[in-house]
């Protein structure tokens, strides 16, 4: 994600274990200087707050996301109910790359 003032990013909240974070560290590549974990606040539609980490690139230049990634993420925001514009207007355009 890049920040920009008034922005939103819609997505899903997982519960997870140390267990579940260790994975997700190798999967992404945090030892090799990839991605690094941040825990960063957000809010829900129905206005809960909750604390969560995410992964972000240590390269700011966009990559390409690897192949059938971001069919399994459209298929979830689809599924979970994100909203149709967001999906449309930020994850589809990814696909033509």
């Amino acid at each position: 994600m890049i920040p920009r003032p008034g922005a939103r990013t819609y997505g899903l909240i997982w519960g997870i274990t140390p267990q579940d974070c260790r994975k997700l560290d190798g999967y992404e590549g945090a030892a090799s200087g990839f991605y690094y974990r941040e825990e960063v606040a957000i809010s829900t539609p129905a206005g809960e707050r909750h604390s969560c980490l995410m992964y972000i690139a240590a390269e700011e230049t966009p990559g390409a996301p690897r192949q059938g990634y971001l069919k399994r993420i459209i298929h979830w925001a689809e599924r979970n109910n994100l909203p149709r514009d967001y999906i449309d207007r930020e994850l589809r355009p990814w696909l033509a790359e």
